[in-house]
């Protein structure tokens, strides 16, 4: 017993004891505290976002070029990008109860930003090839989108095609395609 205590007093097994008890009491310390809170942030999900009935003036231009404005309440989310895109998805709606607007284009993602002192409504059209539209029925739904969204309380409209600046609408009608005009007087 006695040659066994003194092996045990050793410095060799003294310092492994206490790193083998100073690591277990570390390991289980460490597992009863709470995980520290994600870096990552949390993006809202659509059921968490904050809606209110509102009402918001559609423009709707039929086939024959005749224009209706109406002023239609609307469940909307309260952010401003948010708020555009269920606008633009409403007029799209009823855009395609006219028959004007086609069923295979979708509405755009929209996006607000503050340029200078304007506020600006940048829509992002995701546009196939075979899209087919006439200049007339693409004419009718830029001129209803457009001023949809100017009097909705926006003062500029940035068309972008797939991601990319756009000289024309959907093909064939010329538009603005930059800020560049903002800037000067």
């Amino acid at each position: 017993m006695g040659s066994l205590l003194r092996v045990l007093m050793t410095p060799q097994i003294l310092v492994s004891t206490f790193l083998l008890i100073s690591s277990l009491a570390y390991l289980f310390s460490g597992l009863q505290r709470d995980a520290p809170p994600s870096l990552i942030p949390k993006t809202s999900s659509l059921a968490s976002v904050e809606r209110a009935v509102q009402e918001v003036r559609l423009v709707v231009i039929d086939g024959s070029g005749l224009e209706r404005s109406s002023l239609v309440p609307i469940d909307l989310p309260t952010a401003d990008s948010l708020r555009l895109e269920g606008i633009l998805g409403a007029l799209r709606d009823a855009m395609i109860e006219v028959g004007v607007w086609p069923e295979v284009l979708a509405a755009p993602k929209a996006f607000v930003q503050r340029v200078d002192l304007l506020l600006v409504a940048v829509l992002d059209f995701d546009v196939e090839s075979g899209l087919g539209l006439d200049v007339e029925t693409e004419e009718i739904l830029y001129r209803s989108i457009s001023k949809t969204v100017l009097s909705n309380g926006l003062e500029h409209l940035l068309i972008l095609r797939s991601g990319r600046p756009a000289e024309t609408f959907l093909g064939h009608v010329a538009i603005p395609s930059s800020l560049s005009r903002l800037s000067s007087p």
